[in-house]
């Protein structure tokens, strides 16, 4: 089983979270970093107090993980993820549609504390936090 962290898990790790502690005893190779948390955790940085100690972190982290593109698989999940919540009169940020169409392309379990993905269909997700 492998895994895609969204961008508050990730944040979560980054402070030192209990996200962090599992993914410390999670082997690398089984943990993705969708390319979009990737765009998310380098716009926050810019504007982060300890920006410098956070690039470095980041820069880390995508050294450490292998980068799972948006690409045409998780594209057609995405729009796939993005209609049927549409059906159910929910919007999900386009971020976090193309974060789940990456994790439901590579047939990931999705990392998150965010209750917006819970739903969706075809999409394995747990809390580490």
């Amino acid at each position: 089983m492998s895994y895609v962290l969204d961008t508050s898990a990730w944040s979560d790790a980054l402070r030192g979270g209990r996200t962090g502690r599992k993914l410390a005893s999670t082997a690398v190779s089984r943990v993705l970093l969708a390319a979009p948390v990737l765009y998310e955790l380098r716009r926050g940085a810019v504007r982060a107090a300890n920006a410098k100690a956070l690039r470095q972190a980041i820069d880390d982290i995508r050294l450490v993980h292998a980068v799972a593109p948006f690409d045409e698989a998780a594209a057609l999940e995405a729009v796939r993820i993005a209609a049927a919540q549409a059906a159910k009169g929910r919007q999900i940020h386009h971020l976090d549609t193309m974060i789940a169409g990456i994790a439901a392309s590579v047939n990931a379990t999705l990392v998150t504390r965010d209750k917006d993905f819970k739903g969706i269909a075809g999409l394995q997700i747990e809390d580490w936090s």
